[in-house]
């Protein structure tokens, strides 16, 4: 009777082999756990599951004593083992960094690399996850495990997103203590420009008790000045509209006596030259005019970065990022302010006025970027307090 022996790192695994090597009706003689040498099948594997099993004797059941010589254990150890991963979701964590790196193309020996450090493996995995850039986020664990070693994810993670948030710079427009501020925003089309304006003229008039003027310069939308002089109305604003620059110079003096004025564009195609000319030529010689771009988080990073650039003609101050309530993958944020470094000015969250709106400064960032990063890393997340938007890290 041929009797044969099976080991996995689980009674699982050892059954699906007896069932591919003898079959679905193999008999089982006996099973037990064994201990194995530390590094033999993998780093923290101390023990092994190990199935004795006969092929199915169907026409005569009966109980088989095992004999005294049987057939060689079935090795199947790779010639390579897998270190798998010694974290709270181990093999769950392995499987998703294993489809990861297939999707990415990664090298082995990237692969390798990360595999030796499984809180580094870890906290890599759910940076890509949320966006970031695999060259940027293999840098930050890099230089994280210098500053947080002993292989616990959470205090690596910290670590990290301190190096992340240290690549940014905040701005504070529309807050000129003597003088007026004037702030354009200018963007494509339906990132929502109009919103957020509306937005920022309630925080500003009701919160901060700052006289606010409205502009609009948008000629190409229908409706467009009406739904900015409806969020006017509301508020109690003077709201202005103009087609030149004529009308511009002409607008501005009659809201001389306000301390802020906003400025709405008509939102276009960072492809269309000629109305990107247009409204070159609108802002050129007003020096006077803060220009702020206006980015939706939901643009594909590769258009999110050509817009920035074809908007660079109006030498724009600062990144506005609305949306960000429609994405998980933020991470298209950092990655877009590390290729054209500029500091960000404010945060649209959702449709709502004034509510969804905030102020960007380092722990509104630190919220936007990785609260939904904190199931991975409980310990992480007691460490923070939560802020305006209602998220804590």
């Amino acid at each position: 009777m041929r009797v044969k022996r099976y080991q996995a790192n689980s009674i699982k695994d050892a059954m699906a082999l007896v069932k591919k090597d003898l079959g679905a009706d193999a008999l089982i003689v006996s099973t037990k756990k064994i201990p194995v040498q530390d590094g033999e099948w993998g780093p923290g594997v101390r023990q092994r599951f190990e199935v004795t099993a006969i092929p199915s004797q169907k026409g005569n059941p009966q109980l088989v004593e095992e004999p005294a010589q049987e057939e060689p254990l079935v090795d199947l150890r790779p010639r390579r083992p897998s270190k798998p991963l010694e974290t709270a979701q181990g093999s769950v964590e392995m499987n998703r960094l294993r489809e990861l790196f297939s999707l990415l193309g990664h090298r082995e020996d990237a692969l390798g690399m990360l595999l030796s450090d499984p809180a580094a493996t870890q906290v890599y995995v759910a940076l890509v996850r949320a966006g970031i850039s695999t060259v940027h986020a293999r840098d930050w664990v890099d230089q994280a495990r210098a500053s947080a070693p002993g292989g616990d994810p959470a205090r690596l993670f910290k670590a990290v997103v301190n190096l992340v948030l240290k690549g940014f710079n905040f701005s504070r427009p529309c807050e000129i203590k003597a003088g007026q501020a004037v702030c354009a925003f200018v963007g494509p089309t339906g990132v929502g420009k109009t919103t957020t304006i509306a937005k920022l003229a309630a925080d500003l008039h009701l919160t901060r008790k700052k006289n606010v003027g409205l502009l609009s310069i948008d000629n190409y939308r229908i409706g467009a000045a009406e739904q900015l002089k409806t969020y006017a109305s509301i508020l109690g604003l003077p709201c202005l509209q103009a087609f030149n620059q004529k009308d511009l110079q002409y607008a501005l003096g009659r809201l001389a006596d306000k301390d802020v004025v906003l400025i709405d564009t008509a939102g276009q195609s960072q492809y269309d030259t000629q109305r990107m000319r247009e409204m070159e030529a609108l802002f050129d010689g007003e020096r006077r005019i803060d220009i702020h771009l206006v980015l939706s988080a939901v643009t594909c990073e590769s258009e999110m970065e050509e817009t920035a650039k074809r908007f660079g003609g109006l030498d724009f101050s600062s990144y506005v990022f609305t949306k960000t309530d429609e994405t998980k993958k933020r991470g298209a944020i950092v990655n877009q302010v590390l290729k054209r470094p500029m500091p960000v000015s404010f945060i649209s969250t959702g449709q709502r006025v004034p509510e969804d709106f905030f102020r960007a400064d380092r722990e509104t960032m630190r919220n936007l970027l990785f609260s939904d990063l904190q199931g991975s890393f409980e310990d992480y997340s007691a460490a923070g307090e939560p802020n305006a938007m209602g998220l804590s890290v």
